[in-house]
């Protein structure tokens, strides 16, 4: 009797009744077309075209200077809020947070830098008492960043009521070098990129916070407790934020308690578009920084095109609505690219769903967490 053509050959694998199910050339594709970062890859090269078609000059050495040294504290902003959402939480005081640090640029730690180093650590530790004051008594991250937001805003009016006061001479030469070849922005916005991937995805510590943000009752189980990736993962983020600071004071040359207030909901859109998601577990530092440059390059374009301010926020929500159903549309791909590997592969235990490969394994991760300290 002749073998069925659904008979299980004897290495336990389904053949499809069609043979292989594309060619290596589509599997890369529809590799490609799953990332999700894709988005906000297409959106910063349409945007950089349209740049430069507003301002030819744009891609010269002073052009791209210029361009991309005012996304540098945007970028720094999505990292740190990154940084939160992976480990679950969102942080609305991250904009009063910049502008603090921005005032004790301009003022104790041009005056007494000794002083001013002080402030900058007592703000890693207040930053730190958030984020451990948050897991201890199970608050919600969204009402205590907002109200820790005042604190952080408050502090700043009470040092330096009024903009002014003077940046250091060492920040803006720090963060307005020039470089043979690539514009310092450049170099630093891509390094914020490989930087904060290679932590998430690549250390300890980084993998710690995206476990906690995907499966915390796992974490509490094989930890000594999840406050210690709070304080490590909030830690991380105001060392972020006070880079960020650095080069915003750098870029303003002054201080203005209210220079950082913009960035709380353009460095949580920048994540989406970038491919993150409001759950935790997965990190798309690319993606992030990616939709950082995309949203700073749109204030860009209206100032080449001397568009009203009022149209910026306009544009930037239509921009985060037409990413969004992109990735709805990939969704379906992705959905239909796992329906195909169920199909041809009959051993499918060890399949993971696309977009989950980067959240850690705890079983592996766990047997090292008991005897090491964070």
């Amino acid at each position: 009797m002749p073998a069925s053509r659904c008979e299980q050959p004897e290495s336990g694998r389904r053949t499809h009744p069609h043979g292989t199910r594309g060619t290596g050339r589509s599997v890369a594709l529809r590799g490609l077309l799953l990332r999700r970062d894709l988005p906000s890859a297409v959106l910063v090269i349409a945007l950089l075209a349209v740049t430069a078609a507003v301002e030819p000059a744009v891609f010269s050495y002073e052009g791209l200077d210029l361009t991309f040294i005012g996304l540098v504290p945007l970028v720094c902003a999505a990292v740190a809020q990154l940084v939160i959402m992976v480990g679950g939480d969102i942080d609305l005081s991250i904009g009063s947070a910049f502008g603090l640090v921005n005032v004790i640029c301009a003022t104790s730690l041009n005056s007494h830098p000794v002083i001013g180093v002080l402030e900058l650590l007592g703000f890693v530790a207040a930053y730190v008492a958030m984020g451990a004051l948050i897991e201890l008594r199970r608050l919600p991250s969204l009402v205590m960043t907002f109200a820790f937001g005042f604190v952080w805003l408050g502090l700043a009016l009470v040092i330096l009521p009024d903009p002014g006061g003077t940046v250091p001479t060492w920040v803006t030469t720090a963060f307005g070098a020039t470089v043979p070849w690539v514009p310092e922005p450049i170099l630093l916005i891509s390094g914020f990129a490989v930087v904060s991937w290679m932590y998430l995805t690549m250390t300890r510590p980084g993998r710690l916070i995206r476990a906690i943000g995907a499966r915390k009752l796992s974490v509490q189980q094989y930890t000594r407790g999840p406050v210690n990736v709070k304080i490590l993962m909030y830690a991380t983020a105001a060392v972020v934020i006070i880079i960020g600071g650095l080069a915003l004071s750098a870029q303003s040359g002054s201080g203005d308690p209210n220079s950082g207030q913009s960035y709380v909901l353009v460095s949580i859109a920048a994540i989406i578009l970038g491919g993150g998601e409001f759950g935790g577990g997965l990190a798309w530092p690319v993606g992030a920084v990616l939709g950082a440059v995309a949203f700073g390059l749109v204030s860009t374009i209206d100032t080449y095109l001397s568009i009203s301010s009022n149209l910026v926020s306009g544009v930037e929500g239509a921009i985060l609505l037409i990413a969004l159903g992109l990735r709805r549309s990939l969704r379906g791909l992705e959905i239909r690219h796992v329906a195909g590997r169920i199909l041809t592969v009959g051993d499918s235990d060890g399949d993971e769903a696309p977009g989950n490969e980067d959240v850690p394994d705890l079983v592996s991760v766990a047997p090292e967490l008991p005897g090491a300290s964070l």
